[in-house]
């Protein structure tokens, strides 16, 4: 990847993208690609989780992004991921950028 804020995404010939990656699209069931897109969205929804699972820091805030559609696109996907940095403040509505660290996908303000 030549970004950090690149992730990778599935499409089908007739424009459809999903994520997580998958092989058959679920609009249309034509067959599905990878593709790295710019990881750039607007946050849906957020939450703040107070008592995260053993092994998390704490607090987690955690937001849904709607990626950014490409041309006409309906439904563009969306990611889940944790913010980066936990005094940030997030509002529905916020655009982020999102980082694949490999291990999880983080978000920051833009």
């Amino acid at each position: 990847m030549t970004s950090p804020h690149m992730i990778t995404v599935s499409r089908c010939d007739d424009g459809h993208r999903t994520h997580p990656v998958r092989r058959d699209c679920p609009a249309c069931g034509a067959d599905m690609h990878p593709v790295v897109i710019e990881g750039k969205g607007t946050v849906i929804t957020w939450t703040r989780i107070e008592r995260p699972p053993e092994g998390f820091k704490t607090p987690q805030l955690v937001v849904l992004v709607r990626l950014e559609a490409e041309r006409e696109e309906k439904d563009p996907p969306v990611v889940l991921a944790a913010v980066a940095d936990t005094t940030t403040k997030v509002e529905c509505g916020n655009v982020m950028l999102i980082r694949d660290t490999q291990e999880r996908y983080e978000a920051e303000p833009l």
